[in-house]
Protein backbone atom coordinates (compact mmCIF):
# COMPACT_ATOMS: atom_id res chain seq x y z
CA UNK A 1 0.00 0.00 0.00
CA UNK A 2 1.26 3.45 -0.86
CA UNK A 3 2.23 5.61 2.11
CA UNK A 4 0.07 8.46 0.79
CA UNK A 5 -3.13 6.39 0.41
CA UNK A 6 -4.64 7.45 3.75
CA UNK A 7 -4.68 11.20 2.89
CA UNK A 8 -6.34 10.30 -0.41
CA UNK A 9 -9.01 8.30 1.41
CA UNK A 10 -9.50 11.20 3.84
CA UNK A 11 -10.02 13.58 0.91
CA UNK A 12 -12.74 11.30 -0.48
CA UNK A 13 -14.46 11.00 2.89
CA UNK A 14 -14.43 14.80 3.30
CA UNK A 15 -16.42 14.97 0.04
CA UNK A 16 -18.99 12.46 1.30
CA UNK A 17 -17.55 9.46 -0.55
CA UNK A 18 -17.12 6.35 1.56
CA UNK A 19 -13.65 4.92 1.00
CA UNK A 20 -11.57 2.21 2.61
CA UNK A 21 -8.38 0.30 2.00
CA UNK A 22 -6.89 -2.84 3.45
CA UNK A 23 -3.85 -5.06 3.25
CA UNK A 24 -4.57 -8.69 2.47
CA UNK A 25 -1.96 -11.43 2.58
CA UNK A 26 -1.93 -14.50 0.37
CA UNK A 27 -0.64 -16.06 -2.83
CA UNK A 28 -3.90 -15.74 -4.79
CA UNK A 29 -4.17 -11.99 -5.45
CA UNK A 30 -7.31 -12.23 -7.57
CA UNK A 31 -8.92 -14.61 -5.09
CA UNK A 32 -8.12 -12.20 -2.24
CA UNK A 33 -9.64 -9.29 -4.17
CA UNK A 34 -12.81 -11.29 -4.82
CA UNK A 35 -13.06 -12.29 -1.13
CA UNK A 36 -12.75 -8.65 -0.02
CA UNK A 37 -15.38 -7.56 -2.57
CA UNK A 38 -17.81 -10.13 -1.16
CA UNK A 39 -16.91 -9.62 2.51
CA UNK A 40 -17.11 -5.82 2.41
CA UNK A 41 -20.08 -5.60 -0.01
CA UNK A 42 -18.03 -3.39 -2.34
CA UNK A 43 -20.01 -1.08 -4.64
CA UNK A 44 -17.10 -0.26 -6.96
CA UNK A 45 -13.48 -1.28 -7.32
CA UNK A 46 -10.62 0.80 -8.73
CA UNK A 47 -7.47 -0.98 -9.92
CA UNK A 48 -4.28 0.50 -11.30
CA UNK A 49 -2.82 -1.45 -14.20
CA UNK A 50 0.69 -1.30 -15.60
CA UNK A 51 -0.54 -1.71 -19.18
CA UNK A 52 2.08 -4.36 -19.88
CA UNK A 53 1.95 -5.94 -23.32
CA UNK A 54 3.95 -8.59 -25.07
CA UNK A 55 4.77 -12.01 -23.67
CA UNK A 56 4.75 -11.18 -19.93
CA UNK A 57 0.95 -11.12 -19.46
CA UNK A 58 0.68 -14.32 -21.51
CA UNK A 59 3.09 -16.11 -19.21
CA UNK A 60 2.27 -14.52 -15.86
CA UNK A 61 -1.31 -13.39 -16.47
CA UNK A 62 -2.82 -10.03 -15.72
CA UNK A 63 -4.42 -9.52 -12.32
CA UNK A 64 -6.58 -6.71 -13.67
CA UNK A 65 -7.75 -8.87 -16.58
CA UNK A 66 -8.67 -11.74 -14.27
CA UNK A 67 -10.58 -9.38 -11.96
CA UNK A 68 -12.44 -7.88 -14.95
CA UNK A 69 -13.61 -11.37 -15.92
CA UNK A 70 -14.85 -12.23 -12.40
CA UNK A 71 -16.11 -9.04 -10.79
CA UNK A 72 -19.85 -8.28 -10.68
CA UNK A 73 -19.65 -4.67 -9.44
CA UNK A 74 -18.53 -1.61 -11.46
CA UNK A 75 -14.78 -1.55 -12.10
CA UNK A 76 -12.55 1.39 -13.00
CA UNK A 77 -9.12 0.56 -14.46
CA UNK A 78 -6.49 3.28 -14.23
CA UNK A 79 -3.24 3.07 -16.14
CA UNK A 80 -0.34 3.75 -13.80
CA UNK A 81 2.21 6.43 -14.62
CA UNK A 82 5.84 5.35 -14.48
CA UNK A 83 7.95 7.57 -12.25
CA UNK A 84 11.03 8.96 -13.92
CA UNK A 85 14.31 9.20 -11.97
CA UNK A 86 14.64 12.49 -10.05
CA UNK A 87 11.06 13.51 -10.95
CA UNK A 88 7.84 13.51 -8.96
CA UNK A 89 5.97 12.07 -11.94
CA UNK A 90 6.25 11.90 -15.69
CA UNK A 91 3.46 11.98 -18.21
CA UNK A 92 3.05 9.13 -20.67
CA UNK A 93 4.29 9.83 -24.20
CA UNK A 94 1.73 9.44 -27.01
Amino acid sequence: MRSDSWPRASALVSKGIKSSSSIEIGNDVVGNIMVVIEREHIDMIVISTHGISGWRPLVFGSIAEKVVKQVQCPLLLLRSVELAPNCAASTPQS
